[in-house]
């Protein structure tokens, strides 16, 4: 049951094309942001709309690998996981403009593939 949810969690990231790293099957996701201060602000909108996420940041990871660690356990639904991905997808939307953040940093932080 868990398998199934987390793969869904995971082709539903892919669909909001959310920088998820380090994909191995495990139900702890760890979106890659780079930069401390943006995440700080994604983990706060996050926390506001009601969605408890983990900052991870200096010392638990490089300075500049900051992100934020998503939590799927067996109580999550499908709607917990769409809701979720889709707030993050827009926050991270309205951040990116706001900060003049864009997802080629991230990219760089952790030699993702555009």
């Amino acid at each position: 049951m868990v398998k199934a949810k987390i793969t869904y969690f995971e082709q539903k990231a892919a669909s909001f094309n959310l920088p998820f790293v380090a994909h191995d099957g495990m139900p702890i996701f760890f979106l890659g942001i780079g930069d401390f201060d943006f995440a700080i602000k994604l983990v706060k909108g996050l926390v506001d709309s009601g969605y408890f996420t983990s900052l991870a940041c200096y010392p638990g990871v490089p300075m500049e690998n900051t992100g934020v660690r998503f939590l799927l356990t067996i109580h999550r639904t499908e709607q917990d996981i769409n809701g979720v991905l889709e707030r993050t997808a827009e926050l991270m939307s309205q951040l990116m403009v706001m900060e003049g953040y864009s997802m080629e940093k991230t990219h760089a932080a952790f030699e993702l593939k555009a």
